[in-house]
């Protein structure tokens, strides 16, 4: 979206991460801060990702879109689960989604269930089930 509008974005990541996301970033026009992290993604990691997220935003004035508590990311995913609800006729055997900070699963849960409410019972079953 910001390649789009024009608007500069600088994203804080990590060498953690799969190199074809971050060129794919930087193909798009983002200005990559790289965070090392020798030992992959480690505990650690992500609040450190987020503590120099915040000095940016305080050095430039930019807005911080903060991943981790936007909760506006659940209504986008959210439509995809609507979506393959349309989609989809019969049953729903199976779903996969990736997860990051869970907002793809949890949006896209969240759609899913609108047509199949038992999606939800994930979190009731026990890990033998």
């Amino acid at each position: 979206m910001c390649s789009l509008k024009g608007y500069p974005l600088r994203i804080v990541t990590s060498d953690a991460f799969a190199e074809a996301k971050l060129q794919t970033m930087q193909a798009l026009g983002a200005t990559l801060d790289v965070i090392p992290s020798p030992a992959g993604i480690t505990p650690e990691l992500i609040p450190r990702m987020q503590e120099r997220a915040r000095e940016i935003s305080e050095e430039v004035g930019g807005f911080a879109t903060d991943q981790f508590h936007n909760r506006d990311a659940l209504d986008g995913y959210r439509q995809i689960g609507l979506e393959v609800t349309n989609q989809l006729g019969g049953e729903l055997s199976a779903f996969y989604t990736y997860i990051g900070v869970g907002g793809c699963f949890l949006g896209t849960i969240q759609g899913l269930g609108t047509r199949w409410p038992e999606v939800w019972q994930w979190n009731r079953r026990s890990p033998r089930s």
